[in-house]
């Protein structure tokens, strides 16, 4: 067997054995302020750190520099590179592994990475209330002449998933490609290896002996590159110059859910504006390996640091005249939500109109679609799509790849209980006359959140996120919901019903006007004169 050909990206992603794997209790304590904030041009930001006291356990990171080179930053004690650590997606971006068979090798056998000891997965999933969102999904690229590439669990060393390069003799200058694609096979605490095996040349008559080389990169980041890499050079010089990117999400592994972290002392979304989100290690059986911390909508920063989470909106109070009017379809757009900056209370309610649809389509959050806004009721009709990586769960099908399923979300306009909200009036958002504050709990990922709402008031109706925005209700004109059996006068939030001159009702808005009960009331009127 020829020596391996590693390339320096990929001895470095060799974890080291020697990490602390056991997460036991952790007590949080603010990182001290000496703690670094970057490592070269990549922010650090709790629960990773460097040095004693700046990070989580298993959230360790390394900064070095050689020769006076760029500093560079590694996971753990100097192993794996890190490109950006994303807060918002709770992903690490990491320089892609590269294993390399020359053309006068017959076989290699490599490591990849190692996470059996790291709270970091290569296709983990986030469960938000039934639904599964997939963070990261890495594959495995091979680029070369007549290989097969087998993707190897190391650990049990079981084939992951295998693949065959095989070029043509009609094009003898050409190179071959495929793709390792375990999607659903790998989760975490996997030690991958890569195993390249040359086929014969003489038996297939083959030409053009090359290198062949495997590379892991993410497909949610490459994915104009690599969705047909089969006819793709763009891929393929990215492998040469060693530009892809791979990805691995991280999660807290304290505990394998939010339910059994919550109320504990290591608990690690300290933010009040943040939100638990439990880890899925496995989209057939949903079981969860732990949990994940975001801000909450409309929030942004940091969900693992105490008031780490701060409104990132800017809020829109008065919109302009013409967006009042907005429309996608046949649907209204009332405020507060909108389709364009200025036209939406803040980013929570921002919406978009998809005009390459028949009929235009509503879009909320890039993947569902809205088919209703219930203004007075504070909900939110929606419709998902197939346009996003989600799956329902239901209680005999564990796994259903949806093509539509509809739903209903309740709002608020902001998590603030009303006595709270009406102490600044420059962002209260109840700013009609004739309107009313309500409160109101809606539940966020198993967690009830208390906020309000704007209803206008009884006998007005409209938009009471308006200045003149709740209108003057004609009763009269409704006579199927307000009732009267007599004369119907309209007044300011109400109206007036009196029976005609000659005859009587108890309640002409309940019971119909008569004659005879007139009469029977004139005569014990006149019967009780007499009397006295």
């Amino acid at each position: 067997m020829a020596l391996v050909e590693v390339s320096q990206l990929a001895m470095l992603l060799m974890i080291s054995a020697q990490l602390e794997t056991t997460l036991a209790a952790y007590n949080f304590t603010l990182p001290p302020s000496h703690c670094s904030k970057s490592c070269g041009n990549i922010s650090i930001h709790y629960p990773f750190g460097i040095g004693d006291g700046c990070f989580r356990a298993g959230f360790n990171l390394t900064c070095t520099s050689y020769n006076h080179t760029s500093p560079r930053l590694f996971l753990g004690d100097g192993t794996v590179e890190v490109s950006e650590i994303n807060m918002d997606k709770g992903v690490v971006y990491i320089k892609s592994p590269i294993v390399t068979m020359s053309a006068n090798s017959t076989s290699v056998s490599a490591q990849l990475i190692d996470l059996r000891r790291w709270p970091f997965s290569f296709n983990l999933g986030a469960l938000y209330g039934s639904y599964f969102q997939s963070l990261v999904g890495n594959s495995w690229y091979a680029v070369g002449c007549s290989a097969i590439a087998v993707l190897v669990d190391s650990n049990t060393n079981k084939t992951v998933d295998n693949c065959l390069t095989v070029c043509s003799t009609t094009q003898p200058f050409a190179t071959d490609s495929c793709v390792l694609d375990p999607y659903g096979k790998i989760w975490d605490k996997l030690s991958l290896g890569i195993e390249l095996t040359r086929l014969s040349q003489l038996e297939l008559h083959l030409v053009n002996t090359s290198d062949v080389k495997v590379i892991m990169y993410d497909r949610s980041i490459n994915a104009d590159d690599a969705e047909e890499p089969q006819q793709d050079s763009t891929m393929k010089r990215k492998i040469t110059g060693s530009e892809v990117n791979a990805a691995l999400a991280w999660y807290i592994n304290d505990y394998e859910s939010c339910n059994e972290a919550k109320n504990k002392t290591t608990y690690a979304c300290l933010s009040e504006n943040s939100e638990c989100l439990d880890a899925v290690a496995d989209s057939d059986t949903m079981n969860t390996i732990g949990y994940m911390c975001r801000c909450s909508l409309s929030y942004s920063g940091n969900p693992y640091l105490p008031h780490g989470c701060q409104d990132s909106s800017s809020l829109t109070v008065n919109p302009a005249s013409d967006c009042t009017t907005a429309k996608c379809g046949s649907i209204d757009i009332p405020y507060p939500f909108g389709l364009s900056e200025g036209c939406y209370r803040d980013q929570s309610f921002s919406l978009e109109c998809d005009d390459a649809t028949d009929p235009p389509a509503l879009v909320y959050r890039n993947f569902y679609v809205v088919t209703n806004i219930l203004l007075g009721e504070g909900k939110l009709e929606l419709k998902i799509t197939d346009h996003f990586p989600f799956y329902l769960v239901t209680s005999d099908i564990k796994t259903v790849a949806f093509i539509e399923q509809r739903t209903i979300y309740s709002w608020v306009v902001a998590y603030q209980p009303c006595k709270d909200a009406k102490k600044n009036t420059s962002t209260f958002a109840c700013v009609d006359q004739h309107s009313l504050c309500v409160d109101d709990n809606i539940s966020s990922n198993g967690r009830e959140i208390l906020g309000y709402r704007c209803e206008c008031s009884e006998g007005y109706e409209g938009n009471p996120y308006l200045h003149n925005g709740c209108k003057d209700i004609n009763e009269c004109k409704s006579k199927d919901k307000y009732k009267c059996y007599g004369i119907c006068t309209n007044t300011k939030g109400n109206y007036n019903c009196i029976c005609p001159p000659g005859s009587y009702s108890p309640d002409p808005k309940i019971q119909n006007c008569t004659t005879d009960g007139h009469d029977k009331k004139q005569s014990l009127l006149l019967a009780n004169v007499y009397n006295s």
